[in-house]
């Protein structure tokens, strides 16, 4: 069945349900816009950079800090282990929030979305955070690919988003090619280095990517500053505006990332 609109309905149903949701990092939320309902935003890094640092730090963001219901499915991580690392980053107001997590053992797609489904009836969730994306069962018996499973399950997730008026975030890995590049700024991921399926970047409405000169052992660069603990996200796809680079901080002791600390002139 169609569903046509006119722009006078768009417009109205828009102001009845505003669809951008702040993630918490000023410099995401003024480059990007922060996030969108119905959309999927993809954030890749490579193994060991910090994605569910991040997934965890832009949880904490939203659903402590903003009070924003959200679900954080773990196909890669226990709850006891989240809860130890939430407890690690902001102590004891890990009990206060509005997060729900979900670590079923082997989740696979259908899982995902009967969760989903769940928690956007019983908490009215608004962000679904996926970690990680190639931790997801798929049948090891069928015919398709690897790639194709990956494929239409981003399709799906994007039917997901779009029907229940939420924001799905996708944690994913990258491939191994970028380790192969040379130079500073040689490692800095892109749209390509997505692993196992192009369809990511064809689906995805945002595409960021987690960049740690550390993790590479660069800790200064060519003028002598100091890169320890330095991090960028790359907006490398944006449909709803600008792209580019956003400084963060990465806090190596309680693992988590954080705006960076701007030092005002002395007058």
């Amino acid at each position: 069945m169609a569903n046509i609109c006119s722009l006078e309905e768009i417009i109205e149903s828009f102001n009845d349900s505003p669809s951008t949701i702040l993630t918490g990092f000023q410099c995401i939320d003024q480059l990007a816009g922060g996030l969108h309902s119905g959309s999927v935003i993809t954030i890749g890094a490579r193994t060991g950079m910090g994605k569910t640092s991040f997934a965890l730090s832009l949880s904490i963001n939203l659903a402590i800090k903003n009070n924003i219901p959200c679900l954080y499915l773990s196909a890669a991580h226990s709850s006891i282990m989240l809860v130890s690392r939430l407890r690690t980053m902001i102590g004891d107001e890990v009990g206060k929030t509005r997060l729900y997590i979900d670590d079923t053992i082997d989740m696979d797609f259908e899982v995902v979305e009967q969760s989903t489904i769940e928690a956007k009836e019983k908490y009215d969730v608004n962000v679904v955070i996926i970690d990680t994306l190639q931790c997801l069962r798929f049948p090891v018996s069928d015919v398709k690919s690897r790639q194709t499973h990956i494929a239409e399950s981003m399709l799906s997730l994007k039917s997901l988003a779009r029907r229940l008026n939420i924001c799905i975030v996708v944690m994913s890995d990258l491939n191994r090619n970028i380790d192969k590049r040379d130079g500073l700024d040689g490692k800095a991921p892109q749209l390509p280095d997505l692993r196992d399926s192009g369809s990511i970047e064809i689906v995805s409405d945002v595409v960021m990517f987690i960049h740690r000169y550390d993790y590479y052992n660069v800790f200064v660069d060519e003028l002598g500053n100091d890169l320890r603990g330095k991090a960028e996200i790359i907006v490398a796809k944006n449909n709803y505006g600008k792209t580019g680079k956003c400084d963060m901080v990465f806090d190596s002791n309680n693992v988590c990332f954080m705006n960076p600390i701007i030092m005002k002139d002395n007058i």
